[in-house]
């Protein structure tokens, strides 16, 4: 009995002061946000799938579809998301402040015709600087088919914390789903 119970308290003992024991794989949290409707609520699952193929199960998508432009815009003053589905009137006043990544030089730009994205760019009121910070719906089919969103644009929230995951699951989001 007291072998039993000194062999418990040292595998507890080194349990516990083993933090991939207690933690596991970290799980990186990448949120969408969408301001429109729902078309297709298979979205989740196809998302799963494409996320078990293409990440090492390390992003959970946390998806929100509102109809509230204040529960969207307190969303992203918030920082509370990462990807954003919003109107091409909401987007660009946002885009113009900086508020999004920058994705002409982003590899996602390789399976995009360059020439239907023209009229997208947007002037950074900062900098002066014109960039291409999101990408219309038009241009995503796989997209349209899960959401309505009237004239949408797809973009990335320019944040340090996560743009690396954000960005694999915008990727994936534009290319995955055709």
């Amino acid at each position: 009995p007291d072998i039993a119970k000194s062999f418990f308290h040292i595998v507890c003992r080194d349990m516990l002061t083993d933090s991939s024991v207690i933690s596991g794989p970290v799980i990186h949290q990448v949120g969408i946000t969408v301001l429109g409707e729902s078309s297709d609520s298979s979205f989740s699952g196809r998302m799963d799938q494409l996320m078990a193929l293409q990440t090492d199960g390390s992003i959970r998508l946390n998806l929100f579809v509102q109809s509230d432009l204040n529960a969207v815009l307190k969303d992203f003053y918030d920082r509370d998301c990462d990807i954003y589905l919003i109107p091409r009137e909401y987007f660009t006043p946002l885009a113009g402040e900086g508020s999004f990544l920058a994705l002409e030089n982003d590899e996602v730009m390789q399976s995009l015709d360059p020439a239907e994205l023209v009229g997208y760019w947007t002037v950074n009121n900062s900098t002066g600087a014109a960039s291409l910070y999101g990408i219309p719906v038009s241009q995503i089919p796989g997209l349209a088919k899960y959401f309505h969103v009237e004239d949408g644009i797809l973009c990335v929230r320019a944040s340090e914390e996560n743009a690396a995951y954000a960005l694999k699951v915008f990727r994936l989001l534009v290319r995955g789903l055709e």
